[in-house]
């Protein structure tokens, strides 16, 4: 995932980039769907990943995991 800063004065011409992280092969992307979305504070992604581990007749299934961080301080403390 790649952030880019572009100039627009004379078209449109692509003048930086940083690279903010890799994506994993097992997350979704495709040319064709947006399986991210940016958080409103602009700080956080959510990203869809294949789990075929419970993949059913419906399709797969889908985890949801919010406040990760917190989550993991209270599984593993320090």
């Amino acid at each position: 995932m790649v952030a880019a800063e572009i100039d627009t004065s004379s078209g449109f011409r692509v003048v930086g980039s940083e690279t903010l992280f890799t994506v994993p092969v097992d997350f979704l992307l495709s040319a064709a769907a947006d399986p991210f979305d940016v958080a409103p504070d602009d700080q956080r992604f959510l990203m869809a990943r294949s789990y075929t581990e419970r993949r059913g007749p419906g399709g797969p299934a889908y985890v949801l995991v919010q406040n990760f961080f917190e989550e993991l301080k209270r599984l593993v403390p320090n």
